[in-house]
């Protein structure tokens, strides 16, 4: 004979096993996340002139200067978001 009134049973599925390499402080950590979000290390070179505000031909002559160093990966070049900043600060008056 079935019980009349069986208490429910919870059971809850079995731990995921983690896969891959472990995770470090540094990948769970929200403020780490945003701020790689908020400032890439190397941008394109059409950010670059963006945030600069300035034409393509002053930008090509800054860095025929060397006044801003490009790094190249293939056909395209970036450039460090903190030589950017750099050069903005040595320009303003």
């Amino acid at each position: 004979m079935l019980p009349t009134n069986p208490e429910p049973t919870t059971t809850q599925p079995p731990a995921k096993k983690s896969r891959g390499r472990p995770r470090r402080v540094e990948d769970t950590d929200p403020a780490s996340e945003a701020k790689a979000e908020i400032e890439p290390e190397f941008i394109d070179r059409r950010a670059a002139r963006r945030i600069i505000k300035i034409s393509d031909v002053t930008f090509w002559r800054l860095e025929r200067e060397g006044r801003l160093r490009s790094y190249r990966l293939g056909l395209k070049a970036y450039y460090r978001a903190a030589d950017v900043r750099a050069l903005i600060e040595r320009s303003a008056p």
